[in-house]
């Protein structure tokens, strides 16, 4: 731990502040009190966002939500796909990893460029 007179901290501030990052600092003034320099944390949520002003009410996108469930949801009547783990229709079988790894498509670079 680096300990700075008044006089070098001052002159060193920039120095003394990228030391501060990595270490506690320490300014000792010319009368015996010591100061200690450390980074200041950050407070709140990375995922904090600052919010927007608009005309759309929360109505509006709750409404805009609801539409689009409808119109991309599952559309076979009185049927809803089957769930890693859950049953099946048949109450017999649970659907396993296999069933889930055979139904996903993954495409070819031919089937991509529509060869």
């Amino acid at each position: 731990m680096k300990v700075y007179t008044y006089s070098q901290a001052r002159q060193n501030l920039s120095e003394l502040l990228n030391k501060a990052q990595r270490e506690e600092v320490l300014i000792r003034r010319r009368d015996g009190t010591i100061f200690s320099v450390v980074p200041k944390r950050k407070t709140g949520s990375p995922f904090d966002v600052m919010g927007i002003s608009t005309e759309i009410s929360t109505e509006d996108i709750l409404s805009a939500i609801q539409e689009s469930r409808g119109r991309y949801s599952y559309k076979s009547e009185g049927s809803q796909p089957l769930r890693f783990g859950e049953f099946s229709g048949d109450a017999a079988s649970m659907s396993t990893w296999e069933d889930f790894a055979i139904a996903e498509w993954r495409p070819t670079d031919e089937e991509l460029d529509g060869s």
